[in-house]
């Protein structure tokens, strides 16, 4: 089994996530992962749950400090379907609550 799988299994995370990056920096007790969101076609409003267009997509980075006792960073841009609440971020599934995953920007 390759890291990026055990990684995305690890963070609870499946289609149309997919973890596409890992940056592992032993010497630091760094970990970065790079995210995409890869859904074919138009993304579904997280509010209505009709697909609605995609002109724009948020950069964010999420924290955990102890991360496989690595400062690890999550690095993604989420679609910004444009639908019924203008543009509505996706919330990714590393964002719930109790994930101890902190988003910085």
């Amino acid at each position: 089994m390759q890291l990026p799988t055990i990684l995305a299994a690890t963070l609870g995370i499946a289609k149309p996530w997919s973890v596409t990056k890992v940056v592992f920096a032993s010497d630091r007790r760094r970990l970065d992962i790079t995210i995409e969101y890869e859904e074919p076609g138009d993304p579904v409003c997280p509010h209505c749950g009709k697909p609605g267009t995609s002109d724009e997509a948020e950069t964010c980075t999420w924290f955990h400090d102890d991360f496989f006792s690595y400062e690890t960073y999550l690095h993604t841009r989420l679609p910004r379907p444009s639908c019924c609440r203008d543009l509505s971020r996706i919330e990714p599934p590393w964002s719930r609550k109790g994930s101890r995953f902190t988003v910085l920007q």
